[in-house]
């Protein structure tokens, strides 16, 4: 009929193997983010209600609860120490744990602790660890849901995603769905010169063979 309108098209787009891998990947992150993570946003939100948290959140660097600083940081010649610059997404850098001889962390975002938790702490909305990784003298639990980021063997591995590196395993933790995921795509070293760094747009180095049973060098003595 000449009246008639013509029905849109629906053109589907082919995600490719990479994209959909990395989709499952999210997916279960955000699985074990809702189980670990939903009493603590509980706890976060009576916090605010009820003003029953011991302190306020932190929104700048706290060099006063750090163990070094950006530039000390910056600094380390022994192994790479990964990191976002000072801020990602909405949440600022506030505070580094470590002082690079076994790695580091980086915490983005701050968490509240409520006054009548007498143990224990709270889960910060993102962590980033370079831990030094040794050969294996204690069993390690395996990857899950491993696949191909940054160049380099990823998985799954206690709540958190971690990318296999030549000097070291870069461990992140995060809130939410998406985000793990993309901080391991802008992570960047702090020290760029140290052996096994890699910008922002490079692929990390290739880890050796067997690096997904190595230990943490701390656990093994060393």
């Amino acid at each position: 009929m000449s009246g008639a309108r013509a029905r849109p098209r629906l053109v589907r787009h082919r995600m490719s193997a990479e994209g959909r891998a990395i989709d499952r990947l999210a997916a279960h992150l955000l699985s074990v983010s809702m189980r670990t993570l939903a009493p603590i946003s509980i706890a976060l939100a009576l916090c605010a209600l009820l003003a029953g948290c011991s302190r306020n959140l932190r929104t700048t660097f706290d060099a006063g609860n750090s163990d070094m600083t950006v530039e000390e940081a910056s600094k380390v010649e022994e192994v790479p120490l990964f990191w976002l610059g000072a801020q990602f997404e909405e949440l600022p850098l506030i505070s580094i744990s470590g002082d690079g001889r076994y790695g580091a962390s980086f915490i983005y975002g701050d968490c509240l602790i409520p006054k009548e938790q007498t143990d224990g702490g709270c889960a910060f909305p993102l962590t980033i660890q370079a831990v030094t990784m040794c050969r294996p003298q204690i069993p390690r639990s395996p990857l899950g849901q491993r696949r191909t980021l940054r160049g380099v063997p990823a998985g799954t591995q206690g709540g958190g995603l971690v990318l296999l590196s030549r000097r070291v395993d870069v461990r992140i933790f995060a809130d939410r769905s998406g985000r793990a995921v993309r901080a391991a795509r802008a992570i960047r070293a702090v020290n760029p010169g140290a052996p096994g760094a890699a910008g922002v747009a490079d692929p990390l180095p290739q880890p050796p063979a067997g690096a997904d049973k190595r230990t943490p060098c701390s656990a093994t003595g060393r």
